[in-house]
């Protein structure tokens, strides 16, 4: 296990933007005080994380879900370009931070490019992760590299 986040943390570094479009988290804007807290996103939103172990900064993929219940909430972070080849399946318990987008909540069309950066209007809302991750408490809680 160790070496897999090893090759994960590697590939993060040696690759920009590996698993999806990468911002430095420290080059967000603070959120204002009262900004709005998103509920819980559909599932096929366009969403940015936080996953330590893939190192600092935000990582662009798409909110997904196990077929069991409770739903078990993961994020698929995609090769760059419009290939939507998964790199890797992060699951809500490797997850520190959970932003929505504005431009592809899940309730319309799917991101063409979910690896890719940001769009033009988009804005990002912060997600509570506690709801989301206490329905999935006997989920996996890691990092899956694709095959």
């Amino acid at each position: 296990m160790r070496l897999i986040i090893g090759l994960l943390a590697l590939l993060g570094a040696m690759l920009p933007g590996f698993g999806g479009g990468y911002t430095p988290a420290a080059s967000q804007p603070p959120k204002e005080a009262g900004s709005q807290i998103a509920p819980t996103p559909a599932i096929q939103a366009r969403v940015r994380v936080v996953v330590p172990q893939l190192g600092p900064g935000w990582r662009t993929g798409m909110l997904n879900g196990t077929r069991q219940e409770p739903t078990c909430y993961l994020v698929l972070l995609f090769h760059p370009g419009r290939t939507r080849q998964v790199a890797a399946t992060v699951y809500l318990g490797a997850v520190a931070r959970l932003e929505v987008s504005s431009v592809y909540p899940g309730t319309g069309p799917a991101d063409p490019d979910p690896a890719g950066g940001s769009y033009d209007g988009e804005e990002w809302r912060e997600v509570r992760l506690d709801a989301m991750k206490a329905s999935g408490k006997n989920c996996p809680t890691g990092i899956e590299p694709s095959r």
